[in-house]
């Protein structure tokens, strides 16, 4: 990926759209999806950007407990759709392990996240193929670990090559240890991150690498509860 698709939207850090790529039948359409941190920080003009870009559709992946009301003040135009993949797993054995290991901030977790649980990722999935007329943006927290998921996911089911979605994988990374860190005088957390994925003698790049070139995302979607109809729907919309 030569060109940047980097969204300058005012209060936002990692907004990324998500045309552009190459699939197995033509190209990722602009302005049709695009993914991000969290909206909280928008500011009017913002959101006025948003808006501009086509976007008519927010889908937040965040927990329950880590929403306010009123955070997000998106024009009317836009509907927000709540789909949070990892609420309620906080009591699972082996999230909370992976929470304590310092996997979810890494690809690490990915691989047994949608083995355990594709229903989860399949209602994500669905949602974009659902949604209302108009562009989609995905998000959670940073915009890097559940966002970075389910992008994953799409864009694999439309075919898009691998090293491509390795790589937008890693412009997130590079986004927020570098630009947001920065901007928000927070310390880069790239060499937590690191020390993570040395102690299982991998990287970011190669463990997104061997998840994405591992997972049969249509069987693991299909299984979740993604239907034809609604992988008709993404591929038609996504792309062109």
């Amino acid at each position: 990926m030569t060109t940047s698709r980097h969204l300058s939207w005012d209060g936002t850090w990692n907004a990324r759209d998500l045309g552009g790529l190459p699939t197995r039948g033509g190209m990722t359409k602009p302005g049709a999806l695009v993914r991000s941190e969290q909206l909280t920080e928008m500011t009017d003009e913002g959101w006025s950007d948003l808006a501009r870009h086509g976007v008519r559709t927010l889908i937040d992946l965040r927990n329950g407990h880590q929403i306010s009301p009123g955070e997000q003040d998106p024009p009317p135009s836009v509907v927000i759709t709540s789909i949070p993949i990892e609420e309620g797993l906080e009591e699972d054995d082996e999230f909370a392990e992976w929470m304590q290991d310092g996997w979810l901030g890494t690809p690490l977790y990915y691989g047994r996240f949608v083995e355990r649980w594709p229903d989860r990722c399949a209602r994500a999935v669905g949602s974009v193929a659902d949604a209302q007329p108009g562009g989609v943006v995905v998000t959670c927290g940073k915009g890097s670990d559940r966002t970075g998921l389910v992008v994953a996911l799409i864009l694999d089911l439309l075919g898009v090559d691998r090293d491509l979605i390795v790589e937008d994988y890693l412009q997130t990374a590079m986004r927020l240890q570098s630009v947001r860190a920065r901007a928000l005088g927070r310390a880069d957390d790239g060499d937590k991150i690191r020390a993570v994925l040395d102690l299982v003698g991998t990287t970011a790049s190669v463990s997104m690498s061997e998840f994405i070139s591992s997972v049969d995302t249509a069987a693991l979607l299909s299984e979740g509860g993604l239907s034809t109809e609604q992988s008709t729907r993404l591929s038609q919309r996504l792309t062109s």
